[in-house]
């Protein structure tokens, strides 16, 4: 955090990459189990995870499936921390929104986002007031969308109809 702070945000990127691959399991030998990790660990390599995934996202060192990687790393390793599941939520929101002129059906996209957003909800209270208040918007702008193509769908068949 610090060199992020200081604005070095790819330093920060190798010091987290350094500090994960320092704490992952090692892989099992064939036929053996992998060493469980306590649930410190797992929170630690979820933090971690989180905020690699939102310096990869700031600097634009990686693709956007990288940086879903570590959000869903993240999720994996702590699936109850609210966190995780917000800051995922706000990444693919901000892609949703990059991508909203080149994509027609918005629902793709909307419904996972949603979804996200609905899970931070559910987790906690910690994000609550940012987290229900996208959720709204997008779902009234998900509700628009749909009556606004039930009306020009409507407007083509009033058409076809009187030719």
């Amino acid at each position: 955090k610090v060199s992020d702070a200081e604005g070095n945000v790819m330093e920060a990127i190798q010091t987290l990459r350094r500090g994960i691959a320092a704490r992952l399991p090692r892989p099992a030998a064939a036929g053996k189990r992998a060493p469980q990790q306590s649930v410190q660990e797992r929170r630690t390599l979820a933090k971690a995870q989180v905020l690699l995934g939102r310096y990869a996202f700031k600097s634009g060192s990686e693709s956007s499936g990288e940086i879903e990687s570590h959000f869903k790393k993240s999720i994996e390793a702590w699936p109850e921390w609210e966190s995780a599941h917000f800051h995922f939520a706000e990444f693919q929101d901000q892609i949703k929104l990059a991508d909203k002129e080149k994509e027609r059906d918005a629902s793709s996209k909307a419904k996972p986002v949603m979804e996200l957003y609905a899970e931070t909800l559910r987790r906690g209270r910690l994000h609550s007031e940012h987290a229900l208040a996208r959720l709204l918007t997008l779902w009234l702008d998900l509700a628009d969308a749909n009556h606004c193509y039930s009306q020009q769908l409507a407007q083509r068949r009033s058409n076809a109809g009187t030719s």
